[in-house]
């Protein structure tokens, strides 16, 4: 649907120069000059509306995603990030993480830029876990299936998984998205210096059974 819509926005773009001059407000400029005013105004509502429901939605799981490392002594000052709240949230993970996410968007001053570092960190999310799958089945490691799997098409569709997302990865830098890469690159290597330096020794993956 998204797609669609996208298609249908610079389909209807009658001046591309004057497009691009809108810059980072290219879309609520064209869906105004083309539905009117009040129209234009109503749909760009309703996508903010659906863009902030994305992000509680993905604050949400989130927040969940660093109480759990947390829990299992998986990230630097894990008892504070894994403390419940009286509400039974872990309310730590995610005031700390609402602050690191508005920090990270403050970094950049392109605001494309800040769409690239969001989508960037969600393909990676993803493609992670695929590639350390490949890597598994590769040494030999992976002896165990879960309750459901792709069969035969498991690994010819997790080598496309990771390439898509080695795509769009470098896709998403290139200018005027300069900015995401640098602050991604800044943020990688944070993440490897804090698994070398804290976590490597003290993480064994999450704790079963509990």
């Amino acid at each position: 649907v998204g797609f669609l819509m996208i298609a249908a926005v610079t389909l209807s773009i009658s001046d591309l120069s004057q497009a691009a001059a809108f810059g980072d407000q290219a879309l609520t400029q064209i869906l105004k000059q083309r539905l009117g005013e009040t129209q234009g105004t109503t749909i760009v509502a309703l996508i903010a509306g659906a863009m902030w429901l994305c992000g509680l939605a993905t604050m949400t799981s989130a927040s969940r995603m660093v109480y759990a490392f947390a829990r299992d002594g998986g990230l630097p000052f894990s008892k504070v990030w894994a403390k419940v709240g009286s509400h039974q949230t872990p309310a730590n993970a995610i005031w700390g993480l609402a602050v690191f996410a508005t920090l990270l968007a403050l970094s950049v001053s392109v605001y494309s830029a800040v769409v690239s570092i969001a989508t960037i960190a969600l393909y990676l999310s993803y493609g992670l876990p695929i590639a350390a799958r490949l890597w598994a089945k590769k040494t030999g490691k992976d002896q165990v299936r879960g309750p459901w799997s792709l069969g035969k098409f498991s690994t010819p569709i997790s080598i496309v998984a990771v390439l898509w997302v080695i795509f769009i990865t470098v896709l998403f830098v290139l200018p005027p998205n300069t900015q995401a890469g640098i602050v991604m690159g800044i943020c990688f290597a944070a993440l490897v210096a804090i698994w070398f330096l804290f976590v490597r020794k003290s993480f064994r993956g999450p704790k079963l059974n509990q």
